[in-house]
């Protein structure tokens, strides 16, 4: 009798066929196929289209599906270099997620699925969630910002302020800032430092008290007679 092609066959009609052809079943040996599906018949042995005698005993080739691969944990590692390595595995699926964070950019924070899960790697979609860095803020202008208006803005915006020096100066009021380094409108990081000058107000100068000798010709006291009189003052004048 010959056997029959099987291929592609549930295991229990496989089984029954053979049986009704007064053969024995011999071993049900489970391999790995990248064509049949996990749980049918791939072959036998002695294989289809072979002629046997009555009670023959006859294996069977049982699929376990494609090769499966024990997904690694890709978190902390740069995605460039993973990227290479996932392509050469097989994976045709990867989708990439951007977020800040505080990890460099680049690097993998999450990943789904996750390792040490078994996977296919032909038919798995991977999810990878790959850092930005830090998210970067946009530095207010802080010009004419008080002492209290700093202080609520370092705790919103997480930048620290230094009050790097107070000077004098004629329009901004005392106490307020004249100038920040960086500038407004500086992308920087959170927890990065400004530096301001506050105003110390207006600078109030002293009077100066000035003295000059003026001298001063008058008339002789006694007509006819020429004479000459000096008379020194001092006059102090407040300037």
């Amino acid at each position: 009798m010959t056997i029959p092609d099987l291929k592609g066959e549930e295991l229990d009609d496989a089984i029954t066929e053979l049986l009704e052809l007064d053969l024995v079943i011999g071993d049900t040996i489970e391999i790995e196929d990248e064509e049949v599906e996990a749980g049918l018949v791939i072959k036998t042995n002695p294989k289809e289209g072979k002629t046997v005698k009555e009670g023959a005993e006859i294996d069977i080739y049982q699929s376990v599906g494609k090769e499966t691969i024990s997904l690694s944990s890709y978190e902390g590692r740069d995605y460039s270099d993973v990227k290479s390595l996932l392509d050469k595995m097989g994976f045709k699926n990867i989708s990439v997620t951007e977020k800040y964070d505080d990890s460099a950019a680049g690097t993998i924070i999450d990943q789904s699925p996750s390792g040490a899960t078994e996977v296919v790697p032909s038919e798995t979609e991977l999810e990878l969630t790959v850092s930005k860095g830090e998210d970067l803020l946009s530095l207010k202008n802080l010009t004419g910002f008080n002492e209290a208006g700093l202080n609520d803005y370092s705790s919103e915006s997480g930048i620290k302020i230094d009050v790097e020096e107070e000077i004098y100066h004629d329009s901004v009021a005392e106490g307020l800032v004249i100038s920040q380094s960086p500038e407004p409108d500086t992308k920087v990081e959170k927890g990065s430092t400004v530096k301001v000058v506050i105003s110390k107000g207006k600078e109030e100068i002293p009077p100066k008290s000035v003295t000059e000798e003026v001298k001063i010709e008058y008339d002789p006291v006694e007509p006819g007679k020429a004479q000459k009189s000096k008379f020194s003052s001092r006059i102090s004048t407040i300037a």
